[in-house]
């Protein structure tokens, strides 16, 4: 039995050491993957909105007072009048330092904000202002908001 084990770990001994260093290589990279994926995460936290904001926006010639409320990658738009309408947006991606979100349809109707179900919401912060922008019924409406 003694010679079974002394002649196991002359034949497998390299093999098991090669087996070691390569799993002791892999595990290394899995931790900087790792690490390299939360600062990447936290890059992503910093460039997404979040707080109150409070401005208007223009397209054509309208101007629209615009109350705006960001948290959990999600964004919640209050359109004064004359539209006097509500809808939320749903975060879909980050991109430099701009966040896109998805408007989804509107809760409480209102034309103005219908049109926007389904369009994209552009967001740029810098420091506590937020330039927002976004496309409805072929107008290009933009707008830096404040918190």
């Amino acid at each position: 039995m003694r010679l079974l084990m002394q002649l196991r770990k002359l034949l497998l001994g390299p093999w098991l050491r090669e087996v070691a260093l390569i799993r002791n290589y892999f595990l290394g990279l899995a931790v900087v993957g790792l690490s390299l994926a939360d600062a990447t995460a936290d890059a992503f936290a910093d460039a997404a909105p979040e707080g109150s904001y409070a401005g208007a926006v223009s397209g054509g010639n309208s101007h629209v007072r615009v109350d705006a409320q960001f948290a959990n990658q999600s964004a919640s738009l209050h359109f004064g009048e004359p539209y006097n309408c509500r809808l939320a947006a749903v975060q879909r991606e980050i991109s430099g330092e701009s966040v896109r979100y998805v408007f989804r349809p509107p809760p409480n109707g209102g034309a103005f904000c219908e049109r926007l179900a389904d369009k994209v919401l552009v967001v740029k912060t810098s420091g506590s202002s937020a330039f927002i922008s976004f496309a409805q019924g072929g107008v290009e409406w933009s707008g830096n908001l404040e918190k």
